[in-house]
């Protein structure tokens, strides 16, 4: 699970904890530590065995179950998936972006929204105007008139923004969120981080908080054509 993972991008992970012949609880817990921004959820049934696997995986914020035959016909299991619990980060990003993002259309702003839930299918300005169903002349417009950054500093944004949420992670190195987001190389993706956050891949998986990436990729995707930080703060961009 540990090497899927590390190699391939994942929106959450069903799992069957009364399966203790194929997967411990503690192996799940440790999962779990590795890969705290993906969320982990028990897909059983209603056994004592299965019970007493998820009253242990609660307190290690495995606590959503869904339950064979009770909760899982195709639309129900559809709803609760796409209600997954997303990382504390990306909320936050869209939170302090409301202002700008109210002002635009609503089939632009659901394309935005799928921007920042998948940003590893977003390439370029044309993937996000094929999503939001406009041609890139039009994106660009609303863009400018909702006093956003044009629309490629938005891609840029949102997937700097999941590859924060990548590198800490314990167990995904900064190759493997290079593979996962489909960067061109490990310098090249260094290089956009640095100038956009001042803080290179080493420095942002030891940051004690998040606040600083925040502000910076906000002000990245607001900013206007050129709104890149210059130059990175003393001491952050180092290594």
């Amino acid at each position: 699970m540990t090497e899927v993972a590390r190699r391939r991008p994942f929106d959450v992970v069903l799992i069957d904890p009364a399966m203790s012949a194929v997967i411990s609880i503690a192996e799940i817990i440790g999962f779990r530590r590795s890969f705290p921004s993906l969320p982990v959820i028990p897909y059983t049934s209603m056994s004592a065995s299965a019970m007493r696997a998820i009253a242990e995986l609660a307190p290690h914020g495995i606590s959503r179950v869904i339950l064979h035959r009770v909760d899982d016909s195709p639309q129900r299991l559809l709803d609760m998936l796409r209600a997954r619990p997303t990382d504390a980060i990306t909320p936050r990003v869209l939170e302090l972006l409301d202002p700008e993002l109210s002002r635009l259309t609503q089939r632009v702003r659901a394309g935005v929204l799928r921007l920042f839930d998948e940003p590893q299918a977003f390439y370029g300005v044309a993937d996000l105007a094929r999503a939001a169903g406009v041609n890139a002349r039009t994106l660009y417009r609303q863009f400018e008139s909702a006093g956003l950054a044009p629309a490629r500093s938005m891609v840029l944004g949102a997937r700097l923004l999941r590859a924060y949420v990548w590198l800490r992670d314990p167990a995904n190195s900064a190759q493997d969120v290079v593979r996962k987001l489909g960067f061109s190389s490990r310098q090249q993706f260094g290089r956009q981080l640095t100038r956009a956050t001042g803080a290179s891949p080493r420095v942002v998986r030891s940051l004690a908080s998040d606040d600083l990436i925040v502000d910076r990729l906000v002000a990245l995707m607001r900013a206007p054509p050129g709104g890149l930080v210059a130059d990175a703060p003393p001491g952050l961009a180092e290594n």
